[in-house]
């Protein structure tokens, strides 16, 4: 299979200017010339890509529970969002969700509490 990478503005540009030399090779990607020929740029159209897989009630949804309870996870973000919208999200998709708009999930922490002991040795 052939692998594909993203063409940065020169390289759009020199290829555009060596077809229309005549120079038709056949590494230039065909959807470069087939972009410009549709809509005279290079430049991608405003919505393509994959699309998103939460609308905007539920990423409110997801920030509202977020502030309402701080010491929830993604994961338990994620949990709850499920059984109420039928949409499934992983958890780093819900943490990056919040970041946009300013919180930030609690990342759970496995610590052993210390002890008297194990303080004193720590410190000695």
């Amino acid at each position: 299979m052939v692998q594909r990478h993203h063409l940065n503005e020169g390289e759009k540009g020199s290829i555009i200017g060596s077809i229309k030399r005549g120079n038709k090779r056949y590494e230039y990607p065909s959807r470069v010339w087939s972009r410009f020929l549709s809509n005279e740029s290079v430049d991608r159209q405003p919505g393509q890509g994959r699309p998103r897989a939460t609308i905007a009630s539920e990423e409110r949804f997801l920030s509202m529970s977020a502030q309402r309870n701080c010491e929830v996870t993604a994961r338990d973000l994620v949990l709850e969002l499920h059984p109420t919208t039928a949409t499934r999200i992983s958890s780093s998709a819900a943490a990056r969700r919040l970041n946009k708009v300013g919180l930030y999930a609690r990342k759970p922490m496995a610590c052993v509490p210390f002890t008297p002991a194990s303080r004193g040795a720590r410190l000695n």
